[in-house]
Order: structure tokens, then sequence, then C-alpha cells
């Protein structure tokens, strides 16, 4: 294909979206993800003109690895859109396989009645693939914890367990709560885990220095300076 100016490129993506009737939420969800991510790293290359060996290096980098472990599917999805409009001019359907996410023993199966509630209430199926996959995660957590029943589990697991997530921690937070108070509505658990549902907020994590840009950094060296010089 002619075209390779990563721009245009990925303006061609966003016309694709539109075409195939993709929710524009989806969509602007995307494009902020590809612009954060292959694109600030082409423009951190110098380079404007995308092809898939750069579409590799990207994945491979740190600033790639660490996207693709927080939003796998839309970062994937947006290097094979490139690869196909740099290769055959045009972009490919692509068919997914689900990860199944095991809801196992008693917690599990009443973690299923949760999803199949919020199923009957309306919920998307992604939605309610992404409340399945938080809460098959606790449980297996619990499993390894020696934690069977729902009655053994306390309010010092959840905190334990939400201090060791990392990635998208406001929609565990929101999993998890939404399982808890289900379990009490519906009598099972009584207000053991209360304080877990009154006081537990999810916080966004801090980036870290090395992914502040090259101007952030100037701009907070000088503040630094600034300051040293005032003491």
């Amino acid at each position: 294909m002619e075209e390779k100016n990563i721009n245009r490129l990925l303006k061609l993506c966003d016309e694709y979206f539109l075409q195939n009737r993709h929710c524009k939420n989806y969509i602007q969800h995307c494009k902020n993800t590809w612009y954060k991510g292959i694109l600030s790293f082409m423009n951190e290359l110098g380079v404007e003109d995308y092809s898939p060996d750069i579409g590799q290096k990207y994945l491979q980098s740190a600033s790639g690895a660490l996207l693709v472990e927080k939003y796998p599917r839309v970062i994937r999805r947006g290097i094979h859109m490139l690869d196909d409009l740099f290769n055959i001019g045009r972009i490919r359907r692509r068919c997914y396989t689900k990860t199944d996410f095991p809801l196992e023993g008693e917690i599990g199966g009443l973690a299923k009645g949760f999803i199949a509630y919020l199923q009957v209430s309306g919920r998307k199926e992604h939605t309610l693939y992404n409340h399945r996959r938080h809460l098959s995660r606790l449980v297996s957590y619990l499993t390894d914890k020696s934690i069977a029943r729902v009655a053994e589990m306390e309010e010092s697991h959840l905190f334990s367990y939400m201090s060791a997530v990392q990635l998208e921690k406001r929609s565990v937070t929101i999993s998890i709560k939404g399982f808890v108070r289900y379990l009490k509505n519906n009598r099972i658990i009584g207000n053991g885990l209360d304080y877990f549902l009154d006081n537990f907020k999810a916080h966004d994590k801090e980036r870290i220095p090395s992914f502040y840009s090259e101007a952030e950094i100037l701009r907070i060296e000088g503040i630094l300076k600034s300051a040293t010089y005032r003491v």
C-alpha cells in the first residue's frame, strides 16, 4: 500500500469503526489509547511512516507492554488494523475467542448468580464478561487462601486482595462491591463486610517518573532547581 503516514492510517481506522457502526464511546477509547500508544512511540522515534516492523517494536517496548497489559485487545487490534492497511490496503474482520474465566466452588456459584442477576437487569455482554473476569480472579485468590465458603470470607481478605490489584482497580472495586451488596441484599451474608463497602475507595495509580514526557521532566527539574536556589 502507498499510504504509510501514521496519522492518516489512524484516520482510516476511525472511518472503519464508523462504517461498521461501533459505538462512539468505544471508538473514542480506542483513539485515546492508540494516540497515547503507537503515535506517541513513533513521535519519540521521530518517524511518521508506519510499518509492521515498527508495530512489533512498539509492542515489545516498555510503554507498549504496559498498555498491552492494561488494554490487550484494544492495543493488539490497533496494530493488526495498521498492519492490514499497510499490507493489503483494507482492514480484515477478526474473530476473537474470549478466555473462559471459571467460577468454581460455593463462592463461584454465588458469583454466577450475581452475574445472572445483572444479565436479567439488562447489563451488556462486555460488562458481564468483565464482572466474571474480576470475580474469577477473586475466587482464585480466596481459594489459594483456603477460603472455600462465603461464611469464611472476611473484610481482611478483600482489603488484602485489593491491595494486590495493580490494574483496573476502579473496575475491580465496582465488581467486588456489587457482588458483596448482592450477597447482603439476598441475606446470604450479614453486616460483616459493611466496613469494606463503606470505606474502601479505589485510587488511580500515579504515573511513575519514567513515563513522564520530556517536557514534563524538564518542567519538574526546573521546579526542583528553583526550590534548591531558594533554600
